[in-house]
């Protein structure tokens, strides 16, 4: 398997778990001491942290969320790739209509005996987009 072809696994599979809101799939993905910078969430220490104080505000508000497959950049060295990409998602107001949400993202994989693990993740929203989404109570 190349780099970029166990990132790319890795992307879609996170992607495919925010949009069914799978929180436990998600989990999988992650290493338990990550460190992650977030749209909600300026660091979360922890997947403990991460999920409940990022995950769980976002995903529920969230529809369509992918990444954008011809933007992924990837550098990878040993046991540890890095990607870089863009995303977009639609976030959803308190009266149920929906807004186009795009950023980017920086993650940091780590290969471990289960195979890649994220050790780190920065998401942000691209300067022009507004974050006006309705944050719904956490499921």
């Amino acid at each position: 398997m190349t780099a970029s072809t166990h990132c790319e696994e890795w992307l879609r599979a996170f992607a495919r778990a925010v949009r069914e809101r799978d929180f436990e799939t998600g989990r999988r993905l992650f290493c338990h001491d990550v460190v992650g910078f977030g749209t909600v969430c300026a660091r979360a220490e922890g997947l403990d942290c991460l999920v409940s104080e990022q995950w769980h505000w976002i995903w529920p508000n969230t529809t369509g969320f992918d990444f954008a497959y011809d933007s992924v950049r990837t550098r990878t060295e040993g046991n540890q790739s890095v990607i870089m990409t863009l995303w977009s998602s639609n976030g959803i107001r308190q009266d149920g209509s929906t807004f186009r949400r795009e950023g980017r993202a920086t993650i940091v994989l780590q290969k471990e005996e289960a195979g890649w693990k994220a050790v780190h993740t920065h998401f942000s929203l691209t300067p022009d987009t507004r974050n006006d989404s309705f944050l719904r109570a956490r499921t």
